[in-house]
């Protein structure tokens, strides 16, 4: 048994390192995600949100020119997408995750309704 946890754990580093080394900073994630991969993540600095809705994953593909990856790998710089900021904060006491991209070529606005109840 130690030697099957000791082989996850390897696993788990070695898939985590090589995302690292391709450049990756944020992942989101359509899954849910291992408490060992989570710590990995944390030890490279990687930032993860996971997603509820495969809608809302197409749209943050589409926003940020990604790709959506089905393989647990490194994705090339094709599948990569990009934001120049991701953020928690706080709307109407709400947490809200923001991906900000400020370029010429994004055609994407947000518009946010709140009532005053």
């Amino acid at each position: 048994m130690l030697n099957y946890t000791k082989s996850e754990e390897d696993f788990a580093e070695k898939i985590c390192n090589k995302i690292a080394e391709s450049g990756v900073k944020l992942i989101v994630s359509g899954g849910a995600v291992s408490d060992l991969m989570l710590h990995f993540l944390e030890k490279y600095k990687i930032m993860i949100v996971r997603i509820t809705s495969k809608f809302e994953l197409k749209r943050i593909c589409k926003a940020t020119g990604a790709t959506p990856l089905a393989r647990l790998d490194a994705p090339t710089p094709d599948e990569m997408g990009e934001c120049d900021e991701c953020y928690v904060t706080e709307i109407g006491s709400q947490k809200v995750t923001v991906f900000k991209r400020e370029t010429e070529d994004c055609n994407l606005s947000t518009i946010i309704l709140r009532g005053s109840t």
